[in-house]
């Protein structure tokens, strides 16, 4: 019985998607002779439990929703259900749970479990909305790099505090069009960055 999830971490207007997959591997788990379902589901932080999202039914491979995703994409095939939410946000970040239902030797209703933990990026509220003009700037931005000159940006997105993907981030968006982009010196720090030549 495995469960997971990609990526682990939801990085606000970053992450594209959530993937959880929950499985069975080999078609056996242990304990439970006869495998009659398995269940996805996640923690529900305001009533303190697992809320059911799908079900399937191992003998019919009929799957049943419990739970309604705005963009979502789900598949499901021989005792397997995956779950793919576009664009997640903070509520998707959670415990899922993988849980395998059926009869064992010695009685019926036995039921094995295994979870996962997707935690939300820390605050970084300056972050995102940075984020969030840049990608708005990225529209309008009309500047293009010469072959024959390096552009010189005069600001090098780079965080106090932050990790190194989310300072690529932001220079990846910066140096896409080789663009001045005006920011706060409040919350930036400021150094000389150039674009690759060519």
């Amino acid at each position: 019985l495995v469960i997971n999830v990609q990526p682990n971490v939801i990085s606000p207007e970053i992450t594209p998607q959530l993937v959880i997959n929950c499985s069975i591997t080999n078609n056996e788990v242990q304990e439970i002779d006869v495998i009659k379902s398995l269940t996805l589901s996640r923690y529900n932080e305001t009533v303190a439990k697992f809320d059911d999202l799908f079900v399937l039914n191992s003998s019919t491979l009929d799957l049943k929703q419990l739970q309604q995703f705005k963009f979502s994409q789900v598949s499901f095939g021989n005792l397997f259900i995956t779950l793919s939410l576009h664009n997640p946000i903070q509520i998707d970040a959670t415990v899922y749970r993988c849980n395998a239902n059926g009869d064992y030797s010695k009685g019926t209703n036995i039921s094995k479990f295994a979870k996962k933990a997707v935690e939300w990026g820390k605050n970084s509220t300056a972050f995102i909305e940075e984020i969030r003009r840049l990608k708005k700037y990225e529209k309008n931005c009309q500047c293009s790099l010469k072959k024959d000159k390096r552009t010189e940006i005069n600001q090098r997105f780079k965080y106090l505090n932050y990790n190194k993907k989310e300072e690529y981030t932001l220079q990846s968006l910066f140096l896409l069009h080789g663009c001045q982009v005006q920011t706060s010196s409040a919350r930036l720090k400021r150094s000389t960055v150039y674009p690759p030549s060519g």
